[in-house]
């Protein structure tokens, strides 16, 4: 028997893929070892972060100076100079402490807690763009409303080395405001390393090849001055001359930032305004000295809906240079977006689909920023999510799907006597996805929920209620080349429990035969998705 393969794809661009193999088939789960790193203080350093040091000859000479004062409180004046001293000494004590860590811990980072709060960064980045609508409406006017998202890495402010996950191995996507950044004593750095650079760069001439982007090149010199104004020179490519300066005002209005620890860079996102330019009044040297100067050979690919930038910086006063990835949204899509009533969860579906083009992106140069993230049963509609597979199977608080049997010889009679059907083996981690209570969530074999890109999009078309027993794969590993080329997670559909909530939505009961049809109709372009988003099925 052939395999079916199923894509959803069309307007909505973004949704988790979702194919299907008519098969018993069951995949092999992997496991992340989680690893926990301690630190072990010198012995001379308290638990309190003192080190208890001999007092110095001088400060032994203070205090024997300053007992000599004994005329009326001299007594109390004489406590309180040596309680002083005694803090003074803790104080240094601390710092020699601190420094002693900071030494123990170079080039290790931060802690970021990975311990199952992660989201699904799509539906975060949504999240933050409906946020931020009430001041874009409240500073926006007049001014262009720009939404980038930039590669780079969560540093440590204290060692400048990346942020280390609470737990090494573990996949994760956390979010983190600005005032999370700043609790946890970390900051966004953006750029990448020159050497991985050029595959960015490949990646980029990989979409110049086909129609859906254009190559774009540019050359500028930014002066960076204060309260947000940059001056901007172009610089013409052909005589390399700069032209005529322009004053820009741009102001960041509000960003989250991704913490990504399996993959090689973060994110950030930020939406800021950027008012129109206008020609510098006066000569350039009249300006009050910039903040930095940079120069900017810049490398784009530009399509409907975002471009995705590559720019190497030279900053003036270092001579230092620098690599940035930026994936901005077009004006269009931005506007498409801001134009969405909230009625009837018009604006969400627009955040959503908006969001899912840079996370789009982001999966494009980091295929492993599109793998499952674990998370609590703490959400809105777990309950529901948890009723609706597991009431369906009558098995409560553990995976109740089917597990897979060895085949040995003594079952080829048996093979032999009855009906089966036989598929690809797909080695991917087994889930059930689970669309109820308003969410869409994967369900593991350790009944524990993952969150994934794509899922907040799938919720808008597949039924309240839908129960699906498969496997998450990475696209173009194992199952021949459908999806060579994309290098992306797809869900494997398999067998289906329940197309809906009501009792003969039911599907368990059937034979595997009649749930392979209804599984096949379910997916079908007229049963679950109306236009334009379309469905597209290969035979092979």
């Amino acid at each position: 028997m052939k395999p079916l393969y199923f894509l959803l794809g069309g307007a909505a661009r973004w949704l988790p893929q979702i194919e299907h193999f008519p098969s018993t088939q069951r995949g092999k789960e992997g496991q992340a070892s989680a690893s926990q790193r301690s630190l072990s203080l010198p012995r001379e350093v308290s638990a309190a972060g003192d080190r208890k040091s001999p007092t110095s000859p001088k400060s032994t000479m203070s205090k024997r100076a300053h007992s000599k004062i004994s005329s009326g409180g001299g007594g109390v004046l004489s406590s309180m100079l040596s309680s002083l001293s005694r803090t003074n000494e803790s104080t240094l004590s601390a710092k020699k402490a601190e420094a002693q860590v900071a030494k123990l811990t170079a080039g290790r980072g931060q802690t970021i807690s990975v311990d199952d709060t992660s989201a699904a960064p799509d539906a975060a980045i949504a999240q933050f763009l409906q946020d931020m609508r009430a001041q874009i409406d409240e500073k926006g006017f007049g001014a262009n409303v720009e939404v980038e998202l930039r590669l780079g890495r969560i540093t440590s402010c204290l060692q400048e080395a990346r942020c280390r996950p609470s737990q090494e191995g573990v996949d994760a996507a956390v979010v983190l405001a600005d005032d999370q950044m700043k609790a946890v004593g970390a900051k966004f750095v953006p750029g990448v390393a020159e050497l991985e650079y050029k595959s960015f760069v490949r990646g980029v001439e990989g979409m110049l090849r086909g129609d859906a982007f254009s190559e774009h090149a540019e050359k500028q010199v930014v002066h960076n001055m204060p309260q947000s104004k940059r001056v901007i020179q172009d610089i013409d490519l052909q005589s390399n001359l700069r032209g005529t300066p322009m004053v820009q005002v741009k102001e960041r209005l509000g960003s989250i930032d991704i913490f990504l620890p399996h993959c090689q860079y973060d994110c950030r996102v930020s939406i800021s305004c950027e008012f129109p330019t206008r020609a510098l009044e006066g000569d350039l040297s009249e300006m009050p000295a910039a903040e930095s100067i940079r120069h900017k050979d810049r490398t784009s690919a530009v399509g409907r809906d975002l471009r995705v930038d590559l720019t190497k910086v030279l900053e003036e006063s270092t001579n230092k240079k620098s690599f940035e990835v930026e994936v901005e949204l077009s004006e269009t899509a931005v506007n498409d977006w801001l134009s969405q009533p909230d009625d009837n969860g018009q604006s969400w579906k627009s955040a959503i689909e908006t969001s899912s083009l840079l996370w789009k992106m982001v999966k494009y140069f980091m295929p492993n920023a599109g793998q499952a993230f674990k998370r609590h049963w703490d959400f809105s509609g777990a309950t529901e999510v948890q009723n609706a597979y597991q009431g369906r199977l009558g098995v409560r608080g553990k995976f109740s799907g089917t597990m897979p049997v060895g085949f040995a010889r003594w079952h080829i009679p048996l093979v032999q006597s009855r009906e089966y059907y036989v598929s690809e083996k797909t080695d991917g981690v087994r889930y059930f996805l689970v669309v109820a209570g308003g969410t869409a969530v994967l369900v593991d074999r350790s009944n524990s929920p993952f969150a994934a890109s794509g899922l907040d999009l799938l919720k808008m078309v597949v039924p309240e209620g839908t129960v699906l027993d498969g496997e998450l794969v990475v696209s173009g590993f194992g199952y021949g080349q459908f999806h060579q080329k994309d290098k992306r997670y797809v869900f494997i559909a398999f067998d289906i429990i329940a197309t809906g909530p009501a009792a003969e939505d039911s599907h368990v009961d059937k034979p595997f035969v009649e749930r392979l049809r209804i599984l096949n109709d379910f997916l079908s372009e007229e049963y679950v998705l109306p236009r334009p988003l379309a469905l597209l099925m290969e035979l092979r």
